[in-house]
């Protein structure tokens, strides 16, 4: 069962913790490790928090990114209130050869269904510590509840047969 996004005291009415951003150092680091200087899609975003030259705004009419194509390097901080339905347009879309690899921030929640199918499709790297993310006004507002990971889906990772899970990695020590 998905968890509801809570709204946050000074912020827009539709601005609920599902929309916190990604801070640039976490997302420069994230780049940095995986080689990737420029993400070619965003389709989980805010405009005003875009980290690729196209996107797809979480608001916007038509704009639905689990509806739309991914193409390319992909990074994706989706809801964190439900996971899920991006883990698994991560999968279809490299599957597809649309994406070349997604590159998903996630909650480190090994209790969960999503975390099993991540395990299994995905490299996983764990985040030191706790992200703090940015608000609508780009302050730090908060940090999810426990860490995160970043989970990469590439040709590699993605087959028809889920395998093992993968062993963790710690990166930026």
């Amino acid at each position: 069962m998905a968890r509801k996004p809570r709204t946050r005291a000074g912020a827009p009415g539709d601005w609920t913790t599902d929309d916190w951003s990604t801070p640039p150092e976490v997302f420069d680091a994230i780049r940095t490790y995986f080689g990737v200087w420029t993400f070619d899609l965003d389709p989980c975003c805010r405009a005003a928090t875009a980290k690729a030259p196209v996107y797809y705004d979480l608001v916007g009419e038509g704009m639905n990114g689990l509806e739309l194509p991914w193409f390319g390097q992909v990074f994706v901080n989706m809801p964190y209130s439900d996971p899920m339905p991006w883990i698994i347009k991560a999968i279809e879309e490299v599957r597809a050869g649309n994406a070349q690899r997604a590159i998903l921030l996630l909650p480190a929640d090994v209790s969960t269904a999503w975390w099993r199918v991540v395990a299994s499709h995905a490299y996983q790297y764990i985040w030191p510590g706790r992200i703090k993310f940015l608000g609508p006004d780009g302050k730090p507002v908060g940090s999810p509840k426990g860490g995160s990971i970043v989970a990469v889906f590439d040709e590699f990772a993605v087959t028809e047969v889920p395998r093992m899970a993968r062993p963790w990695i710690q990166l930026w020590q």
